[in-house]
Formats: C-alpha cells, structure tokens, sequence
C-alpha cells in the first residue's frame, strides 16, 4: 500500500467523477483549516497552522492522478481566499499560497522517494518505523521551505515578516503534519477500503490490557488539564512519561488519540494561558514551544509504538513459520515413516541423524537406540557373495568418498523368520551443500533377485548343451553371469558339415533385453542355410525388425560360418566389432571389421558378408561388450585380449584366460560372453 494515491487497496484508478469528488472534498477541509489558523495569530504570525497537515494528506491523496496541477491551483487560490476573509491583503494572500505550493511539492517529492510508500494502491496507516522517519523528515524540509517561500514574496512585495519568524511557522507546520498526517491516514484508510470488515481483526484484549487502555483513557485528558491548568511549575517533560507508556503498551489506535489529546491540550490550554508553555511571556514563542512539544511527542509514541507492532508481526510471522515447519516436518515424517524403503540420515562422525522404522527394520536393528552407525559385522552386512565387508565400504562411507552409490547390492548375514538371507540394495547420496551429511535409502530386492536369478537359469538353459566335433578344429565358449538376465548370448550349430558360430548383444538389460536376445537367437537358428550368409543374416533380421522397432532396440551380432575342408570362414558382422583372429605364423591379432550396423538399423540396405581363411594354429575369438566394458571400456583397453590371443593353448583354455582377465579385481557390471575357435596346428588332426 502506498501513502501516495487515494485508491482503496484492490481498487482500480478513480474515475474522473470520483477525482473531482476527492479533490473538492480535500478542498474544503483546507479551506476551513486555513481559516482556523488564520484565526488566532500574535505578531502577524499565526499561531497554528492545521492547514499543513491537511495539505500533505491531499497531496498524497491525490500523487496518482494525472491533473495534480488543477489541485495545485485549488490549493493557491483557497489560500488567497483564506486570507482575504481572515482580513488579510493580496500579498499576504500570494506569500501564503506561494507557501502552500511548495509545501504539497517538496512533501510528496519526498515521500514519494520510498519504495514502501509508493508500493501499492490506497492511502494506508504507517506500518514501518521507516515510513516515520521519512514523514518526519518531509514534514521538517517541507516545513521550512513553506515559510521560506511566503518570506521571499513578501520581500518582493514589499511586507516583509522578521526573518526570525520562519523558524516559528516551520515548527508550527511540522507540528501540524506530524500530528495530522498518522491520524489522517488511518482514517482514510479505514473509511476507503472496501474489505475493512473481511480483515482479520486484532486479537483480543486481555481483561487486564482492557483495564488498562480504559485507565489510560481516562487518565490521559485527566492528567494534561490538572498539569496545565493546576500546576504552576514551568515543566512538561515529565508528562513523555505517558507517553513513553502509551507507546510501549497500548494499540497504534490509541497512541494516535493520545498524541491528538496532547496536541489539542497543550496548544489551546498554552493558547488560553494556561500550562507550563505559558509561563514564558511571549505568545508566540508559548504556542512554538507547544508546538514543538507536540511534535515530539507524536514522534516519540508513535516510534515506540510501530516498532512495537513490527516486533508483534515479525513474532506472528515467526511463530506462523513455526507452526509450517513443524506440520512439513510433521507431513515429512509420517511420508519417511511410512515408506516401504529404509530411509537413513547419517552424519560423517557415524551419528544416525534420522532412522525410519522400515530402515531399522531392514538392517536388523532397533531404531530406540540411538547412537552411531557401528561396524559391518554389528549390522552383519556382507557382500553380495558371502564375503565379509570391510567398514570402509559401508555405503555411507563410500558416499562420503565418492559422492554417490547406486544400487550396491549386500547381503545380511542372518537369516529371516524363514530362514532366508536378504538382499538389499543400497543408494547414498551426500546432501547438497552439507558433504558431512548422507542419505541413505535402502530396499529389500531379494524377491526381484530371486526372480532374476530364476530367469538367468532358464535364459543359461538356452546355450548349447554339447560342443560340435569339427574335424581339425576345436570349439570353446563361456558366459560369466552377472547374476542377472540380460541380452548376451552365444550359439553354434554343424549343417551339412559346416559350423555356424554366433554371439549377439541386445541392447539393453533385464528381462527386456533377454526376451528379444531368445526372440533373435530363433529367428538365427530359423535362417534359409542353403543362402549366402549374408542373405540368411537379413532374411533373419527382418523376422525380428519389428519388435525391434516397437521396443526402440537393436541387436549387434557377429555370424560365422567355417568350411572345414577349405577352411574358410564366412563371417557377419552387424554392428559388433568384438572378433579377433590371431595369427600364430606371424604373432599378430586382426580385429575383423563390422560388415555393416546392427541388426534393427538400416534394415533395408541388406547385408554383406566377408570371409577369411584359418591357417594352422590361428585362433577365432569373439567376446561381448561386457569383456570391453570390465576392462575399461576403451579400445586400448583390448590390448589384454590381444596379449591372451598370442599365446598357445587350447580354445577352453583361451576361453579361461580371458575370462581370468575380468574376474582379477573386478566387480562385474554384465554379462561376458566368448566364444572361441581354433585350428589344429598338425592339420592332419
């Protein structure tokens, strides 16, 4: 809200019927307050001037409007007539309207310098000890200004006052602002806005602070007549002390009756003769001294008391903030409490910051003792294959170390009611911007092992069960599961003399990828084998493309065909790039180029098939990305398999040392399959 427009808070701007209604209503109340003033004067000099009070809260009333200068001229043309009823002449009349111009002109330029004052729509009660502060100080630049501009017109016209007088009008003008611009406000305030009855209403007095605001309403106006009419001391201090009580206790309401009780008394009763102020001898500087007296009251009460009522809504908003809190904490907890995951918060020292029932569950303990997270063996947690786990490689810690742990996969050393170990699986995380703090939640997934190691059993049924008896030549193949189904598999088949040899990759993992792994291993398996083995490889992938295309997979193959008695073989490589021939005569390892892209992409281009011939003692090795991947996932990283393939042995034993590569401080991620073919050094074999 904003002390610079007369729109009620949620209004829209005034028509011009409304504009004209404002203006002539502040009009007319200026008019008589300048009339009042020019009423009682000593020297020349009036003695108060309500008028400047009246003059801000039209000012500010009237900021938004888009014709201030016809305001502006009501102002200068009611203050001639002011004068002129009151007796005065033009001059006077010119001086005092030049006054009142610069006063409505450098109060609003001030006023209007406050984000909070200009913020919103509607004239609205101070709510800041700022808004005071900034009204104080326009209240007492504008003040002087005022007289300062009717003295220099008079100077021109000739009728001059002592200079000496401007301090006087500028404290009677401040005065008038600080008291009737706080009332003003909230008057207007109360009387524009059209949802003053839908606020919500301050909360309700105690019996005792309703004594005491009753007290005080009598106690006040009782106090100023006994001390200003009774009492023949010249002091007036001593009366702050009730004001100093009444800002410090009582409403903002009260503490603006209070400061227009005080205003009224000690100006009429100094005006009248009576008080301490009267005791001085000259009237005006008795009525200055008042005013002045007035003005810091008004700034005193009403100081103590806005700042009193900020401290009162920032403790409402405070404990407003508490209350959310505690129910998002409260909603928060009945969510961790009553998740089917274990939800753990640990701090790096081992403190268990929080722990819900299904965690404490899961792990085995009893969430009532508080304390730390102890070692493997009290939590009896294990690797996934039995073996014990060292500390360091508690989840939390490896979150402390590597920022992040997805899905590691424990065992608990005890058995359940039925006397099954579980699986759990854990994911830690360090809370952002607190690297001490990790969570961690944990799932029970021995079901879902259980059913994928069901499914890994079936899917290991479907590899070959004998190895094909090739004249001069020797077959070995592997897989080393990762204990889970995936799309990994290998096959080999002897028609009419001749041995096909295949090992595919469907992109992907789970039971997904091993469904279209059995769907693409049968389409194979059903190819026209009195076709080129290019056209039998397609034949074969568009059996498949579909599923393929619905499912956004694809499947990298290599198919091989050897012809014992030429010893050639034939070879598609759609998309895989993971075969080798190595060449015992020479010592090198040939990575046999991919023949086209995987099988699901392009499927329209047809394939193409290569061929290449084994010599005595050459070796044939294909292996699936899973042997790349555990062994750093780079090319370069190959040159491991290429050292094992320039070695003698067997196929099974190429076949063991290649999988003795993965197995050597490695955790596996997938499947590794190979596949390996080898021909006899004495060819008579």
């Amino acid at each position: 809200m904003s002390l610079a427009s007369a729109r009620a808070p949620g209004t829209t701007r005034p028509g011009p019927d409304v504009a004209w209604r404002v203006t002539a209503a502040y009009a007319a109340v200026f008019a008589v307050a300048a009339v009042l003033g020019r009423l009682f004067q000593a020297d020349r000099i009036s003695l108060l001037w309500p008028a400047a009070g009246v003059l801000v809260l039209w000012a500010l009333a009237r900021s938004g409007g888009r014709r201030r200068w016809v305001d502006l001229a009501a102002v200068a043309v009611l203050s001639v007539v002011a004068v002129l009823v009151t007796g005065g002449t033009v001059l006077e009349g010119c001086a005092l309207a030049a006054g009142q111009v610069v006063q409505a002109v450098v109060s609003l330029a001030l006023l209007e310098r406050s984000a909070t004052l200009r913020a919103g729509r509607g004239l609205r009660a101070l709510r800041h000890v700022e808004d005071l502060w900034l009204l104080v100080a326009a209240a007492l630049v504008a003040s002087t200004a005022s007289p300062l501009a009717t003295q220099v017109v008079l100077e021109l016209g000739g009728a001059s006052l002592p200079w000496s007088s401007v301090v006087p009008r500028a404290v009677r003008n401040a005065a008038s602002v600080l008291v009737i611009v706080p009332v003003g406000l909230a008057l207007v305030e109360l009387a524009l806005s059209p949802r003053r009855r839908a606020r919500p209403r301050p909360g309700r007095l105690r019996t005792g602070r309703i004594i005491e605001h009753s007290a005080a309403l009598c106690l006040v106006p009782l106090t100023y007549v006994a001390w200003f009419w009774v009492q023949e001391l010249p002091l007036i201090f001593p009366l702050l002390v009730i004001t100093v009580w009444a800002g410090a206790r009582m409403r903002t309401w009260f503490v603006l009756v209070h400061d227009t009780v005080a205003a009224v008394a000690a100006v009429a009763f100094t005006i009248a003769g009576a008080g301490p102020f009267a005791t001085v001898g000259e009237g005006w500087i008795e009525v200055v001294l008042a005013q002045l007296y007035v003005g810091i009251v008004c700034t005193i009460g009403l100081a103590l008391a806005l700042a009193r009522d900020e401290r009162v809504r920032l403790a409402r908003d405070a404990a407003r903030a508490r209350d959310a809190a505690r129910a998002q904490a409260d909603l928060l907890a009945t969510v961790v409490d009553t998740m089917t995951e274990g939800v753990s918060v640990v701090h790096a020292d081992g403190r268990i910051i929080l722990r819900n029932p299904r965690a404490s569950e899961l792990l085995g303990v009893d969430r009532s003792v508080a304390g730390s997270v102890g070692s493997t063996g009290e939590h009896g947690l294990l690797r996934l294959d039995g073996g014990p786990l060292p500390d360091a490689e508690l989840p939390y810690r490896r979150a402390l170390t590597d920022g992040v742990v997805r899905d590691l996969l424990l065992r608990r050393a005890a058995a359940d009611a039925h006397g099954e170990t579980r699986i759990l699986a854990f994911n830690s995380t360090t809370l952002p911007g607190d690297d001490d703090v990790v969570v961690t939640v944990v799932r029970d997934v021995t079901a879902e092992r259980r059913e994928l190691e069901h499914a890994a059993q079936v899917q290991a049924r479907f590899a070959p069960e004998r190895t094909p008896s090739v004249p001069g030549y020797e077959v070995a193949a592997r897989v080393l599961s990762a204990g889970m189904v995936g799309g990994d598999f290998y096959d080999w088949e002897t028609v009419d003399g001749r041995l096909t040899v295949a090992l595919a990759d469907v992109m992907g993992k789970g039971l997904g990828a091993a469904i279209l792994a059995a769907a693409a291993r049968t389409a194979l398996r059903a190819r026209p084998h009195d076709a080129d083995l290019g056209d039998a490889v397609w034949a074969a992938e568009r059996t498949i493309t579909d599923d393929l295309r619905r499912t956004g997979a694809f499947v990298t193959a290599f198919v091989a065909q050897l012809d014992p008695g030429a010893h050639r073989l034939e070879y598609v490589d759609a998309g895989h790039g993971l075969a080798f021939v190595a060449r015992v005569a020479t010592g090198q390892v040939e990575r046999l180029p991919a023949t086209g892209p995987p099988l699901g992409v392009l499927t329209d281009l047809g394939r193409e098939s290569r061929s290449v011939t084994l010599h005595p003692g050459d070796l044939l090795v294909a292996v699936s990305d899973g042997m790349l991947d555990a062994l750093g996932g780079a090319i370069e990283d190959l040159g491991a398999v290429e050292d094992v393939l320039r070695a003698d042995g067997t196929a099974d034993e190429v076949v063991s040392a290649l999988l003795a590569l993965v197995r050597v401080d490695r955790e596996v991620v997938d499947d590794v399959t190979v596949v390996a073919l080898r021909r006899h050094a004495d060819t008579r074999r």
